[in-house]
């Protein structure tokens, strides 16, 4: 399954997205908090946000090693649609979250200070990431790989 990008990004989504978040989730409502187990509205969208950064992550990884994998016949994203489109693809995937949470936290907090400290840190955060993707030099494997990195901090 190594050799599949589309599995790999499968098994990262599902393993990091869905059942880490929900094992979490449940063991800390049942065994810590001892509250029965409800599936939320914050659960649901912490998942779909945690799932949106790990598809990112698992295909973003493979840009750097873009060439060794076109040799080496394994069809990633990045071998099939180019480094520059996967790195807009992720990066307009991260900046989507990044503006469903503003939305949300516009709506669903009723204090003013939740909303503006949401508002404010999200979007400074999808700005950073749109400055940090417009300096990638894709044809630097350490750039590329720095960029990779500064998706997980």
């Amino acid at each position: 399954w190594k050799r599949s990008s589309f599995l790999t990004t499968l098994y990262t989504v599902l393993e990091r997205g869905l059942l880490l978040q929900f094992a979490y989730f449940i063991h800390i409502q049942k065994y810590v908090l001892g509250r029965p187990i409800a599936i939320t509205r914050t659960l649901m969208f912490a998942v779909a946000i945690k799932c949106c950064f790990c598809f990112v992550i698992s295909v973003l990884k493979d840009i750097p090693d873009e060439d060794g994998d076109r040799e080496f016949g394994i069809r990633t994203l990045s071998v099939i649609l180019g480094k520059e489109s996967v790195l807009w693809l992720c990066v307009y995937v991260l900046v989507i979250a990044y503006g469903a949470a503003v939305i949300v936290g516009l709506t669903s907090s009723p204090y003013l200070l939740s909303k503006l400290v949401t508002i404010i840190s999200h979007s400074m955060l999808a700005t950073l990431l749109w400055h940090q993707a417009q300096t990638v030099d894709l044809s630097s494997k350490a750039s590329t790989l720095s960029f990779y990195m500064f998706i997980w901090k």
